[in-house]
């Protein structure tokens, strides 16, 4: 719960900074958002093979059509705004839920990562500098709040509500340890960067004399050769 709260806030700060610089930037933000949204549709559409419930079955394909249309919509945007970047691409799929598994606790991750994307969404939508990108994120977040009450519907058809308390606390630590694990991929990534970065810069300057030494060394043999060429012909 507290990386998610962290997040959000972390989304209202810096989205109109790093929003704010291109908008090609932005397209790929938004083609990644629909790689999401139809990734949880594909989820849906697993566990909806495998569910013998024809009610459960008709509200999980519902709930696919909903995400592949927000999935549409980012992807429509983001084509809208750089026409260069691939939209469509491969994306790979994790299942979240295999036959035999206790289907009741994919129905409390789906709940928790309802409600994450529904309070994600909403910092986009009120940070956002696009006010046309604003409007997508506030339909999507909408649609989401009725995804997560329905989740949570689902949920307790499957066990009792003590046991639904305790699968979406499990369900929130399995999203807080998520989290963490991208927080640290960035950091990672970020404080390579930051390494590296000094490296090349005095990699650059001591190989700098070397390299415009070789250069006037072979501009100087190529004009020697092209005169060498000339007196022979002469």
């Amino acid at each position: 719960m507290l990386l998610s709260t962290l997040r959000k806030y972390y989304i209202r700060v810096s989205i109109p900074l790093s929003w704010g610089r291109s908008t090609t930037h932005i397209a790929k933000s938004l083609q990644a958002f629909s790689h999401v949204e139809a990734d949880s549709a594909w989820q849906m559409l697993r566990v909806a093979a495998q569910e013998n419930d024809p009610a459960i079955c008709a509200e999980l394909f519902e709930n696919a059509l909903e995400e592949m249309h927000h999935a549409a919509l980012f992807r429509e945007k983001a084509s809208s705004l750089a026409q260069a970047i691939s939209v469509h691409g491969s994306h790979y799929r994790k299942p979240l839920y295999y036959r035999g598994e206790d289907i009741a606790k994919f129905m409390a991750y789906q709940y928790i990562s309802e409600k994450d994307i529904h309070r994600q969404f909403d910092a986009y939508a009120a940070s956002s500098p696009d006010p046309s990108i604003s409007r997508i994120f506030s339909h999507i977040e909408a649609d989401e709040d009725g995804h997560q009450c329905k989740a949570y519907e689902r949920l307790l058809r499957y066990c009792t509500r003590p046991q639904a308390t305790r699968y979406v606390a499990i369900a929130r630590l399995k999203r807080e340890m998520e989290l963490l694990s991208q927080l640290g991929e960035w950091i990672g990534g970020y404080t390579m960067n930051c390494l590296l970065a000094p490296v090349y810069f005095l990699s650059g300057i001591m190989l700098r004399t070397a390299c415009l030494e070789r250069l006037n060394n072979a501009a100087w043999y190529n004009q020697k050769k092209t005169g060498d060429a000339w007196r022979v012909l002469e």
